[in-house]
């Protein structure tokens, strides 16, 4: 910035004063002329985040900010280390570092658990479907109010075991069709159909589930249920008994 530029706003701002940093930057003085930079007194230096162009935002607090916001932060840390984990202020990284620990060891499990859960429930739905008369279409549902992903293992699983077998006996493009289906009232779910009978079901379940959204073709539909009002999973269900 040129000595014009600076002169100009000068006069333009009212102010007096142009602080440079170099050639970087140079703006406007706020205004408040300190006598000493001790009257500034603390200055903290919080964190940076990227900005565009290549530069960086700093963030900071001066003055009597410093002290407010160190004691804010300490009463928040105080808190956790006394009411929620137990231990000194001290120990609370390390605690935090074990409940992390033993948090991603326990979701582990689970999910290994609902995986071998899956499989014995795949591997079910597959022998009813071959001990079936294959003349005519069979149909078979698994419900899961939480963890939709506990269905895509499901699905996953059957898929491997009809790959495997070389009979020809399950087939859900002509033969057998599967529907799964996940959530609560009053909240919303899921819902997928593989099978020929998906285009008979969707049509059906559009008509018990006001707020069913979805689309497929053939032997395929899914969909989104935004919400389940009153009564509509339980109709839901109790159809889909009728169809087994």
């Amino acid at each position: 910035m040129d000595m014009d530029m600076d002169k100009s706003m000068n006069m333009n701002m009212n102010m007096s004063i142009i602080v440079k940093i170099g050639e970087l930057d140079a703006n406007p003085c706020c205004g408040t002329h300190l006598t000493s930079t001790a009257q500034i007194q603390s200055i903290a230096l919080l964190h940076q985040s990227p900005i565009r162009g290549g530069h960086s935002r700093l963030y900071f607090i001066c003055g009597g900010r410093v002290a407010n916001h160190l004691r804010k932060e300490h009463e928040i840390l105080k808190n956790v280390s006394t009411n929620q984990l137990s231990c000194s202020i001290d120990a609370v990284e390390e605690k935090i570092e074990l409940l992390s620990l033993n948090y991603k060891k326990t979701n582990s499990t689970l999910n290994n658990l609902l995986k071998e859960l899956a499989s014995i429930e795949a591997n079910k739905i597959f022998q009813n479907f071959k001990t079936h008369d294959n003349n005519n279409s069979k149909l078979a549902y698994v419900y899961r109010a939480d963890l939709p992903e506990y269905l895509t293992w499901v699905q996953k699983e059957l898929t491997t075991l009809i790959n495997q077998d070389k009979t020809g006996d399950v087939d859900l493009s002509n033969k057998q069709t599967l529907v799964l289906l996940s959530g609560a009232a009053p909240n919303g779910g899921t819902i997928k159909i593989l099978g020929p009978k998906a285009e008979e079901l969707q049509k059906e379940l559009k008509s018990k589930l006001s707020n069913l959204k979805g689309g497929g073709k053939g032997s395929s539909f899914q969909g989104k249920i935004t919400k389940f009002e009153k009564g509509e999973l339980e109709a839901v269900l109790k159809y889909l008994d009728s169809m087994l």
